[in-house]
């Protein structure tokens, strides 16, 4: 049964940033002060029954050329000001049940050789796949992905139908998660036969947006804007959503 346990089980880390700021230390190289950015990062572990978040975040520097910092270079200013920044803005916790830990402790009543059955086929051919194919969806962005989506905000919700279509990803910033995006001309009626609509030529108007991601949905919502892109995947069928930028 532990050897078991340890095969349907796999342990993933999300790191969600909640927190960020701009800050001049002292640089003993020239004697002055530099402009260092501390991101705090929530810690989101997940495995195949439950979600939850560590009560200790994760911390990173950025320098100016937005190049990570590494610990081993932080120096005594740099570490208490971790510490001071972490105890003002701690980590909002939650730890939850996910879909499919219901499953498998309902299936649990089910007859025996019925819920075997079930949860092999789930555990060793469905699962891996499918988290797979949801973390790569899930992720933060890089220049270059394109997604189906539906279009939110006045500009696109006149008389109340949803509009929908293809968008590209033309900027990211993993220090704070904001996207620019730029659509496809071709918005049109939301269909689940996405790959009908254009997703090559992208000559639409661009947004400047909060990239965060939950389950089976990314959502870009406007900075400035009243402006929302929805990508959310149905049946699974993550290809039919997301091209990424290296897709051949």
């Amino acid at each position: 049964m532990p050897y078991f346990a340890m095969i349907i089980i796999s342990i993933n880390h999300e790191y969600e940033p909640y927190f960020n700021g701009s800050y001049p230390i002292d640089d003993d190289s020239t004697g002055r002060k530099k402009q260092v950015y501390l991101v705090l990062y929530r810690d989101i572990i997940r495995t195949g029954f439950n979600e939850t978040v560590v009560k200790k975040p994760v911390a990173k520097f950025f320098g100016e050329d937005e190049a990570e910092i590494p610990p081993r270079k932080w120096t005594p200013e740099m570490k208490a000001l971790v510490q001071q920044q972490i105890q003002e803005n701690p980590v909002q916790r939650y730890r939850k049940i996910t879909t499919l830990g219901k499953l498998v402790f309902s299936v649990a009543g089910l007859l025996v050789m019925v819920g075997i059955a079930a949860f092999v086929y789930a555990v060793f051919v469905s699962a891996p796949k499918q988290e797979g194919n949801r973390a790569a969806f899930t992720q933060l962005p890089e220049v270059g992905d394109r997604y189906y989506g539906s279009l939110f905000g006045r500009d696109y919700m006149a008389g109340g139908k949803l509009r929908a279509g293809w968008a590209i990803v033309e900027s990211v910033n993993p220090q704070d998660s904001t996207i620019t995006l730029r659509l496809s001309e071709d918005i049109g009626d939301f269909t689940f036969e996405t790959m009908r609509a254009d997703h090559s030529n992208f000559e639409g108007p661009t947004f400047h947006t909060k990239f965060s991601s939950g389950g089976r949905k990314n959502r870009f919502k406007g900075v400035d804007t009243d402006f929302e892109f929805e990508s959310a995947t149905y049946q699974d069928n993550f290809d039919a959503y997301k091209i990424p930028a290296n897709h051949e």
